[in-house]
């Protein structure tokens, strides 16, 4: 092999070399560009599922709060019905007692629920 045909080859090997290196990068960047896009569908995603449960949780605590006044209200009517059947004689301690008891655990269990769904 003569000099001119060994400097031709090594110059194409260097080429060669460099274009397979170059080839490469690209394959990469191509790979990054993927994932760009994949995370960008990803991020989407999760946003939209937030935003639905961000809605669930208002309305959870909007339901929470009408339970919560309906409570209150029955835990009234209770003590003005107390209070009547006081006023003409009759004792109901117990139903009253049972009454009450069943006011105060749903007011708990609604305040507790309310505080859970605010915190998420």
């Amino acid at each position: 092999m003569n000099l001119r045909e060994q400097l031709e080859k090594e110059i194409t090997d260097k080429v060669m070399t460099k274009l397979a290196s170059e080839k490469v990068e690209l394959g990469l960047i191509d790979d990054l560009e993927k994932l760009r896009q994949e995370y960008s569908k990803l991020a989407i995603a999760a946003i939209q599922e937030k935003s639905k449960l961000q809605s669930s949780a208002k309305k959870l605590t909007t339901d929470l709060e009408k339970a919560n006044k309906a409570i209150i209200s029955a835990q009234k009517k209770n003590e003005i019905l107390k209070s009547a059947a006081k006023n003409i004689g009759i004792s109901v301690p117990e139903i009253s007692k049972k009454v009450d008891q069943a006011g105060n655990f749903a007011i708990d269990r609604l305040l507790k629920w309310s505080q859970k769904a605010s915190q998420d």
